[in-house]
């Protein structure tokens, strides 16, 4: 695959590593316009709304439900806050593979192969799970100190959502 340079606050990390940008401005609205791509159907995911009385795209119960479904699945959730210079990491539970893909999205950030909307050159990092909340927080040259080992690092594989063929192998 091609390395290319993206920008957006908004992204996925998919089960197999790579980089999905979300341009569709909420994980959510990437979901529903890709839902292959995630395990869904279009009908499915209207099922989900309708069991919750919302309508599709609203950021309630609905969505809060088809996220934990999607990132049981190894999907990692990322989003960059602006405001605090802040790139939150939500993931389903800490495994080697995981981690493995949170240090290419980290790495992809220290070699601004990824940049955001307003570029903070060491932005603050936070890493949370389901279960046990903020599993490390800090400064992007500390987390990647603390956490990774720097010798394992790869090219980052930027894929993105258009480029999924049908539904991803779990």
């Amino acid at each position: 695959m091609k390395h290319q340079k993206i920008q957006t606050d908004v992204f996925f990390l998919s089960p197999d590593g790579e980089i999905v940008p979300v341009y569709e401005g909420r994980h959510i609205n990437a979901i529903i316009k890709y839902p292959e791509v995630f395990g869904f159907t279009s009908r499915g995911l209207e099922k989900v709304f309708k069991k919750f009385d919302e309508d599709m795209g609203d950021e309630g119960r609905a969505r809060e439900e088809i996220m934990i479904n999607v990132i049981s699945r190894g999907w990692i959730r990322v989003r960059f806050i602006p405001k605090y210079g802040q790139f939150i990491l939500q993931v389903w539970k800490w495994t080697t593979k995981i981690k493995a893909n949170i240090w290419e999205f980290l790495n992809a950030l220290k070699t601004k192969a990824v940049s955001v909307s307003y570029p903070i050159p060491n932005p603050d990092i936070v890493i949370r799970d389901t279960t046990a909340g903020v599993l490390d927080s800090g400064e992007l040259r500390d987390v990647m100190g603390r956490m990774f080992n720097e010798s394992v690092h790869a090219r980052p594989r930027i894929k993105m959502l258009h480029e999924f063929d049908g539904r991803l192998k779990l």
